[in-house]
């Protein structure tokens, strides 16, 4: 009899055993699936983020050649006033 309380309590204790195991494997498989999502959000998000930079670069690259052709001009102008003037003053004189 002891016999039988012992095998039956054994295998009790194995399925019990079993059945932390099988409860574990899901544990982790959600926790994988989770990490999983997690990982493509962020590399998604990454891939924005660089995106985003090399468009900032490209903004301030053309701002600097914005800044350069607004000095040109800037400077044409400049010239074309002091011919102005000169060709006033001239005019003036005569």
């Amino acid at each position: 009899m002891k016999k039988k309380f012992d095998d039956i309590f054994e295998s009790t204790r194995y399925t019990k055993a079993l059945k932390v195991i099988s409860d574990e494997r899901k544990k982790q498989r959600n926790e994988m699936k989770d990490l999983e999502r997690d990982l493509s959000l962020i590399k998604s998000r990454a891939e924005n983020v660089q995106q985003l930079v090399r468009e900032r670069d490209e903004c301030k690259e053309k701002r600097e050649e914005i800044g350069e052709k607004i000095k040109r001009y800037e400077n044409v102008v400049k010239d074309s006033d002091e011919r102005l003037s000169v060709g006033v003053y001239f005019y003036h004189a005569q």
